[in-house]
């Protein structure tokens, strides 16, 4: 599979008055807009960050790891000639593969060391999943650190302290994947 860099994009799928329209030109970011009636009813940012494309025929094309709504989907795609653009023939979600604990709809890990980040922790795991590590308490850090002091909710993810054998829990904010502190080992979801 080829890794998706940059491309102009479009695609409309109709089905029983419902249009679900994906449009994109390279360096604009990408939304799907839904509508009924020609009355727009969502409009949700999808990443093609992570996402891959494969030909799968001579005019077909699938889409796989499109990232939206913190899931990841599969797009199949068929060339409407009529319509210059590529038409949405199926989609899915994709069964998610966790390596870690499953929690909350989210594939959690803790740091192997402190100091690290949750980009950096979620690196081989396919990325930070900001919308599955958006919670508040420290359901966590006790589960993977359960003979630690349960502390209060401090910042935007979960850190289990060494100086003071804590688990502190996240504050419910969007989490900082950049976040470190000298003394935490901090618990992150990612993405698989």
């Amino acid at each position: 599979m080829k890794k998706i860099t940059s491309f102009v994009f479009a695609a409309v799928m109709m089905l029983g008055g419902w249009n679900l329209s994906v449009a994109t030109e390279t360096g604009q970011p990408l939304s799907i807009s839904t509508n009924k009636d020609g009355v727009v009813t969502a409009n949700v940012a999808i990443d093609l960050t992570n996402a891959t494309v494969q030909v799968t025929g001579a005019d077909t094309i699938r889409l796989e790891g499109v990232a939206a709504l913190g899931s990841h989907y599969w797009i199949n795609m068929q060339w409407n000639i009529n319509g210059n653009a590529f038409a949405v023939t199926s989609y899915g979600e994709e069964a998610v593969t966790c390596g870690g604990w499953m929690w909350n709809n989210a594939c959690w890990y803790t740091a192997p060391a402190v100091g690290m980040s949750c980009n950096q922790v979620c690196a081989n795991h396919g990325g930070f999943d900001v919308a599955g590590s958006t919670h508040v308490g420290n359901d966590v850090g006790r589960h993977f650190w359960p003979n630690k002091a349960d502390g209060s909710n401090w910042v935007s993810v979960e850190c289990s302290s060494t100086d003071n054998n804590t688990n502190w829990g996240a504050d419910g904010s969007t989490p900082d994947g950049d976040f470190t502190h000298a003394a935490c080992y901090v618990n992150c979801a990612c993405n698989k």
